[in-house]
């Protein structure tokens, strides 16, 4: 159940992320992640009272993190995004997401068997493979590696505290930690739609451009945040953590349908090895 509810969960993050790039062609994607922040917020809210639990400090505090990690993630892999070499920033973030997930959970006492390594193995391999959506083009001057490494890193660490502050928070606390994470998120989402528009960059009347389409970028993204709550709570931090991680994945495929975008043999091979690793975390 844990790997079908992971995969649920990699499934809403890269649907989420499709959608918020298809709409963010129209306006800002800060406006795009304030309605789907606020969606998203709401939709948790909504269930956590029904899944009970016991309120403690330490489990808010985790949620409390998750949230903070969760947005500051996404704002480093947009920058990256938007000032480096996408080819560098995609799969590297991706790449370090799946793989320090994997190690915080052995860490953190995870002991998988021999199968289950391999298919973490195998699902990092994936991870960069079908992230790698950006011809190489030229040489980078060694100002872009940097600045690209730089912000891929923190995106995917960013991420990687995600996972494992949602672990940490346990499940005594019911949804609680979650709703926490949303609310905190939110929070940092407003303060940084406020300050681009007061900047010039961003007209918030645009809001109403995108703001019916914007709600299923919250849904799909609260949702997975859910399905991954229950996932983690049920089976390992690294194989949970780490099949959440192949989201790309379902980046790529709606892409390919219905933008008819054309997948490189490099992203086809991915998703193969992305199957793979699927059947060995299963076992």
């Amino acid at each position: 159940m844990s790997v079908l509810l992971a995969l649920a969960a990699a499934t809403g993050f890269g649907l989420s992320d499709f959608t918020a790039g298809v709409l963010s062609r129209r306006v800002s994607v800060f406006l795009v992640t304030l309605i789907g922040q606020s969606a998203s917020l709401l939709l948790t809210w909504a269930v956590t009272p029904l899944a009970g639990g016991s309120i403690t400090g330490v489990a808010l505090a985790w949620g409390c993190v998750a949230g903070v990690a969760s947005v500051g993630g996404g704002m480093f892999l947009y920058r990256g995004l938007a000032r480096g070499r996408m080819s560098v920033v995609g799969p590297v973030s991706a790449v370090v997401t799946a793989a320090g997930s994997a190690v915080a959970g052995v860490t953190l006492g995870d002991r998988p068997g021999v199968v289950a390594i391999l298919g973490m193995i195998a699902a990092c391999a994936a991870v960069g493979l079908v992230s790698a959506t950006d011809a190489l083009g030229p040489a980078l001057a060694p100002g872009e590696v940097r600045r690209s490494l730089v912000n891929a890193v923190a995106a995917g660490c960013g991420f990687i505290l995600f996972f494992v502050a949602l672990h940490q928070a346990g499940s005594g606390a019911g949804l609680w930690p979650v709703a926490l994470a949303q609310s905190a998120g939110l929070i940092l989402v407003v303060c940084s739609v406020l300050a681009v528009a007061a900047s010039g960059r961003v007209r918030i009347t645009d809001l109403r451009r995108v703001f019916p389409h914007a709600i299923l970028v919250g849904l799909l993204g609260g949702g997975a945040t859910l399905a991954y709550f229950f996932a983690v709570h049920l089976g390992l931090l690294s194989v949970t953590a780490v099949i959440a991680s192949l989201y790309p994945a379902a980046t790529v495929v709606p892409a390919m349908l219905l933008l008819h975008e054309r997948l490189r043999a490099v992203q086809t091979a991915g998703l193969a090895l992305a199957a793979v690793s699927l059947v060995l975390l299963s076992v």
